[in-house]
């Protein structure tokens, strides 16, 4: 107003100054001049001294000073505002406002809630309805124009859902709604982030004929964690930015499943880059107690993985009752064994022949699972070992060969074995060697075409 930054909610009372003049003229009116009437007594009180004089008239400063009072209380009860915002609302009808309202929107969530909650106070003031919708699936938000108390209680009570917005669903969606509430102004609240079918939410909101505001939220600290592997040396994972200007260090912290923090590393983002990596490189048995990584500065659900045993490597003992031998590793028991658990499971193998005293150094090293290559003979104190070993959950896998042929004994087996082995394609037999069948439905290698040029010549028997 007159180039100040100024408003009043109430300007039609400024009116009222318009009355000053007359305030005035009521100030610096006079009563009348009283008539004299003859009173002998009169000439005595002249003769007095008079100690106290009424001014005919109020004095002049004390004239401005009433004015001055009576135009501030006018100009109070006008209500100003000083540097009044201009309205954000245009047009007529309900207003629509679209939220992002998804993982990537916990980090301003508060700041992204009052954004909303201002543009439901201009609608409440200018008398028009409120349309909330939502591109994560608040359930809640009703599709029908709602009074700004009830879309303000609405609001207040919502938080982020930390899952990915929707915005193709959103735009396939969207065109009914409009057609059917007719909003007078859509506003979206983005989270900044471009993803399938946001180009088409965009586009279909453009289309509405009618005005559209973006308020696009700012995607500077946003981090999220992406695929994490735990290798035999290492466990490590991806990090990846929204943004690419400047260099960022970011801190990534591990706890265990009761929230202790176990390790804390640091990765560092150069400029121009959006992806970086993080290593967590202590023992093995260290690792495998992390069940929650989490980037130190970033507020949103991507930022946090949890871990569970897919992301374990097991302690898998092996014994073969012999030596390795390095210079002939092929010929050993344990080669193809080692070379298809590796990649998947932490082998840990006893120094000692002995399997008694093999058996007893790889439980006692926490191992998940013990793999015995063609041990026949199990001596009474270690089978008693492993029978405890495997009722406290430890799983026994055993491999056949002639040892385990030959052994005068059954135990710790799934089914008894028929002594002896069975030749295929001997001298003496009339088979001939057996290819590998197809794998069953129920299988897990179900679809894997088994090799031709492998061939069965010897079997053990249940």
């Amino acid at each position: 107003m007159f180039g100040l930054p100024i408003a009043f909610t109430s300007p039609w009372l400024l009116m009222a100054l318009l009355s000053l003049p007359v305030i005035w003229w009521l100030l610096r009116l006079t009563p009348p001049k009283p008539q004299e009437e003859v009173f002998p007594p009169t000439r005595i009180l002249a003769k007095l001294q008079e100690k106290e004089e009424t001014p005919a008239q109020s004095p002049w400063w004390l004239t401005l000073l009433r004015l001055l009072m009576a135009a501030l209380v006018i100009l109070a009860m006008a209500g100003p505002i000083l540097n009044p915002q201009e309205s954000s609302l245009n047009g007529e009808g309900p207003v629509m406002i679209v939220m992002d309202d998804g993982w990537a929107s916990a980090k301003d969530w508060e700041t992204r809630r009052n954004t909303a909650l201002a543009l439901v106070t201009e609608a409440k003031e200018a008398g028009r309805t409120v349309i909330l919708q939502s591109t994560a699936g608040h359930e809640n938000w009703s599709s029908e124009p709602l009074t700004p108390e009830d879309a303000a209680s609405l609001l207040e009570a919502s938080e982020s859902i930390a899952i990915e917005p929707d915005h193709a669903k959103t735009a396939s969606t969207l065109p009914a709604k409009i057609r059917t509430t007719n909003p007078g102004q859509i506003v979206w609240l983005s989270d900044g982030l471009a993803r399938e079918g946001t180009e088409e939410l965009a586009n279909t909101m453009r289309a509405a004929n009618t005005a559209t505001a973006l308020y696009e939220a700012d995607t500077e600290n946003l981090i999220i964690i992406e695929t994490i592997s735990n290798e035999p040396s290492e466990l490590f994972g991806n990090l990846t930015r929204a943004e690419s200007a400047g260099s960022q260090e970011v801190s990534v912290i591990a706890r265990d499943l009761k929230g202790v923090v176990i390790s804390r590393v640091n990765a560092f983002f150069g400029d121009g880059e959006t992806k970086t990596r993080f290593t967590f490189d202590g023992p093995v048995e260290l690792r495998n107690q992390i069940a929650r990584l989490e980037v130190d500065t970033a507020r949103n659900a991507a930022a946090v993985q949890l871990l569970d045993d897919n992301n374990r490597r097991r302690l898998v003992g092996l014994i073969s009752g012999e030596k390795y031998d390095l210079s002939q590793p092929l010929l050993s028991p344990l080669y193809y064994i080692s070379k298809a658990l590796e990649p998947f499971s932490d082998l840990r193998r006893s120094a000692d022949a002995n399997v008694t005293a093999s058996v007893l150094e790889l439980i006692n090293q926490g191992v998940s699972a013990i793999a015995l290559a063609d041990v026949g003979v199990i001596t009474e104190s270690a089978e008693e070992q492993l029978s405890e070993w495997i009722e406290k959950g430890g799983l026994l896998i055993r491999f056949s060969g002639p040892r385990l042929a030959g052994a005068p004994q059954g135990n710790l087996l799934p089914v008894d074995i028929r002594p002896g082995d069975r030749n295929l394609g001997g001298a003496l037999s009339w088979e001939t060697p057996k290819s590998l069948a197809a794998f069953e439905r129920e299988s897990p290698f179900f679809g894997i075409n088994p090799p031709r040029d492998v061939v069965v010549r010897k079997q053990l028997l249940a």
